[in-house]
């Protein structure tokens, strides 16, 4: 199937401008207006314009695709766009990367290095991604750094999810229903209601709820949202619109899946012999773990015993101004957001608890000129304030750390942007931003290592000393274990009165972190477009952007610096044959500079600890071209193929040897006793595929006053690294091709519709990410979903 329609993609392409192009009839309905290509309007740049004038790398996803793919939440765009790869983390996180260039947000003190905004709205924390795909006009993503527009962590690109809004005068709404495999519950409605003349509210909702995908009934769904709109427009030059939403996310979580591990007492790198369906709880899982030699505490593994949950909620509340001032149009945008964490998952491998509050302000004040004439001109403000309250557990059984923290970003930026037309077709464009920043970071992380003291031979040595259990405190976890302090600290040590753990001490060592760190940036903007016909454009663009720096728990690696990306793109954008061929093409190099890179690692203490840190740099570059053809009335095909050469010129980093060898694919170097220096330069870089293809037909069948509307597409990619130990066969995803189809009917005048669908045909589970145990030496991944299926029902009025 997925050969087939690649097949009747490129033929099309390459024929139909010479055979079916050349077949135009002089009836109406296969006039040029009727089989041309639809025109989107993008906001991407902050004024409205056709998707195919905008001079920037930008790929959009109409409100109805994503209804019609039944996309819930962000990892299912990573088959939609192709320069795009999204994970799920831990606690409900989403780590998103662009051709490369992103980070993997496990917690409240990394950052995304992947703008994500909602209806205008930077949203700061990886967590409150979900539960906002539903009644949207579209999503737009945009390619490459965007430091001038949308400043600090747009380092990537950005994501512009986009809802639909209110309609004056009009009363409408719609009504979706759909159920399939794994008990999968899908419903969806919005309504438009007038009120008067000036006015009109929109209120929408959503249900999720599915089995969980993995055997443990982890990867499962069982959330619902809500927005409600208010738009108020007494004249056609001031408007103001109210927005607020709220959201639930339940169900058992995050999971993920043993991938490989290694034989701790021989060194044998073992691929993991259970499925990608066989969660961590799962006795197949908790047999491999039971086999897991731990040095530290000197006895055998234990399977998980705690149960996954999640209990979050989120909030958000928004106003935005519109006022047409003559001169120049005022945009002014002001919104608040809340969300409380509570939940244990398995998202990044272990057992993670999350207790956690956070909420953020931003105010942003944009004034735009006319979008004509010899000189255009945007200037605006920006202000972001975030503060998070964190309280984690992540429980490794031989180590357990419990943190507690506080950190937060103010954020305060003005930009502008100026564009000079010396003709109806030339067009420079210059920009500008400067952003002050400054993070606060103050909590401490409790580690706690399980030590048998006993002599290593024979093995086990301390074949019964007690794991750490869950709690959410320190005096909680010695209460719970029946701890008595014997030494204080730091470090403290602790033993149990028992004759299990009379070999075993338990040694508690607090790292502390209070500080504060303050960027001052620039990032620029320059550009040349160039409309060779009327709808034929070409640029070229160098735009800048930077990520800040930030903390992390570590002995070795407590603080990292900004990182910084300079990207050089030149593009063309064309429709041909009245609107019927679309062909656009881009090509791009990107020079990544102080990269940031985070990833679990053992601290010089033996802890295992999350942090991020600046390896190094890389260029990316590559090519991508995009094709869309109505090649009949009734018939339209697409084919996005993207070329990304993504290499670390220089990836160092120190790591200590005190509990072993270091694990990865790199070579190592000593440094001392107890470190030593690896190097990746000249690796590939982490998420990014040197193939990636999106590919498709949509066949409408007319049947009198009825319509089926049969649809596929299929997505590849190649083969890309997704661990952070670069180890061959373990920290990568092999390539693979994922494939939908669905069958549509419903009326002409598409009042409602019936449509079966299966999504993910070959049943593949591609892994994401990989993440790596190092008490238990054991290599853990996040699939993505399996193959479903079912039926799906809409009604519009």
């Amino acid at each position: 199937m997925r050969i087939g329609i690649f097949a009747a993609t490129s033929a099309a392409a390459i024929i139909l401008p010479n055979t079916a192009l050349a077949q135009t009839t002089t009836t109406e309905a296969q006039s040029n207006e009727t089989v041309s290509l639809d025109e989107i309007v993008v906001t991407a740049q902050f004024r409205q314009e056709s998707l195919q004038r905008a001079a920037v790398p930008i790929d959009v996803v109409s409100g109805n695709d994503i209804a019609n793919a039944g996309v819930t939440n962000p990892t299912q765009l990573t088959a939609v766009v192709p320069a795009l790869q999204i994970s799920q983390t831990g606690a409900g996180a989403q780590s998103l990367f662009i051709r490369g260039v992103g980070t993997l947000s496990a917690n409240s003190y990394t950052d995304p290095g992947v703008a994500f905004n909602v209806d205008g709205i930077y949203i700061g924390r990886p967590t409150s991604m979900r539960n906002t795909f539903f009644d949207l006009e579209r999503v737009e993503v945009l390619k490459g750094p965007q430091g001038t527009l949308y400043g600090r962590n747009a380092t990537g690109g950005a994501i512009n999810v986009i809802p639909a809004k209110p309609h004056l005068g009009v009363f409408e709404g719609s009504v979706g229903a759909g159920y399939g495999n794994y008990n999968d519950l899908k419903l969806d409605a919005a309504v438009n209601v007038p009120l008067g003349e000036i006015a009109a509210l929109r209120v929408a909702g959503t249900l999720n709820r599915h089995d969980g995908y993995l055997s443990d009934g982890t990867n499962d769904a069982k959330s619902w949202a809500m927005r409600t709109q208010l738009l108020l427009e007494p004249s056609d030059a001031f408007s103001i619109r109210f927005s607020a939403d709220y959201a639930h996310d339940g169900g058992n979580g995050n999971g993920s899946v043993i991938s490989a591990y290694i034989d701790p007492l021989s060194g044998t790198t073992t691929t993991s012999p259970v499925s990608r369906r066989i969660g961590l709880k799962d006795p197949l899982s908790s047999a491999i773990f039971e086999g897991q030699y731990s040095f530290l505490s000197g006895r055998f593994g234990q399977g998980i015993v705690e149960q996954p949950f999640t209990d979050n909620d989120y909030w958000g509340f928004k106003g935005e101004l519109g006022a047409d001032l003559g001169f120049a149009k005022l945009t002014v945008l002001a919104a608040t957001r809340w969300s409380d964490l509570n939940g244990l998952d398995f998202g990044v491998g272990f057992p993670a608890y999350t207790k956690q509050k956070d909420n953020q302000f931003s105010l942003e004040a944009r004034l735009a000129g006319p979008d004509e004439g010899l000189i255009r001109w945007l200037v605006g403000a920006y202000n972001y304030d975030e503060n998070i309250s964190s309280q984690y557990q992540f429980n490794i059984y031989s180590l357990t750390s419990l943190q507690n923290l506080k950190t937060g970003t103010t954020s305060t930026a003005g930009f502008g942007r100026l564009t000079i037309a010396p003709t109806d077709n030339l067009r420079f464009v210059g920009g500008i931003r400067y952003t002050h920043e400054r993070k606060r970071f103050d909590g401490v992380s409790n580690v706690f290592l399980n030590i048998c003291t006993a002599p290593t031979v024979p093995i086990p040595a301390c074949p019964n000393a007690p794991f750490f259990v869950l709690g959410p405190s320190v005096a909680d976890v010695i209460s719970k274990m029946n701890l008595v302090q014997v030494a204080a600290g730091p470090p403290s040590v602790f033993i149990q009165p028992s004759a299990d753990a009379a070999h075993t001490i338990y040694q508690l060592g607090p790292i502390p972190v209070d500080d504060h760190l303050t960027t001052n940036k620039t990032t620029f903007r320059a550009a040349v477009e160039y409309d060779v016909a009327a709808e034929s454009m070409l640029y070229a663009s160098f735009e800048n952007g930077f990520h800040a720096g930030g903390f992390a728990f570590a002995l070795l690696n407590n603080s990292y610096g900004p990182e910084t990306i300079d990207a050089y793109t030149i593009g063309s954008k064309n429709r041909f044959f009245s609107g019927r061929l679309q062909l656009n093409f881009e090509a791009f190099l990107w020079k990544y500079r102080n990269q940031q890179i985070s990833h679990f690692a053992t601290d010089i203490n033996g802890a295992q600890v999350f942090i991020t840190e600046n390896a190094g740099s890389s260029t990316n570059k590559g090519f991508e071209v995009s094709a869309q053809l109505r090649a009949l009335t009734n018939t339209k095909l697409h084919l996005d193929a993207q070329y990304l050469d993504a290499k670390y010129d220089e990836f160092t980093y120190e790591a200590p040897t005190t509990n072993g060898p270091v694990v990865t694919g790199c070579p190592v170097e000593a440094v001392s006793a107890s470190l030593a220096k690896v190097d990746c330069s000249g690796f590939r870089a982490l998420r990014s595929p040197k193939w990636t293809l999106n590919g498709g037909i949509d066949q409408t069948v007319p049947l009198g006053d009825y319509r089926i509307v049969l649809s596929a597409e299929t997505h590849y990619q190649s083969a890309s690294v997704i661990g952070f130990e670069m180890l061959k066969g373990v920290s990568e995803q092999k390539s693979y091709f994922m494939s939908n189809a669905s069958i549509e009917f419903a009326p002409e005048k598409s009042d409602w519709s019936v449509s079966v669908y299966v999504n993910n045909i070959e049943n593949n589970r591609p892994f994401g990410q990989s993440a790596y145990n190092d008490q238990l030496e054991v290599f853990t991944s996040s699939p993505l979903a399996p193959r479903t299926y079912g039926i799906r029902a809409r009604l519009n009025w």
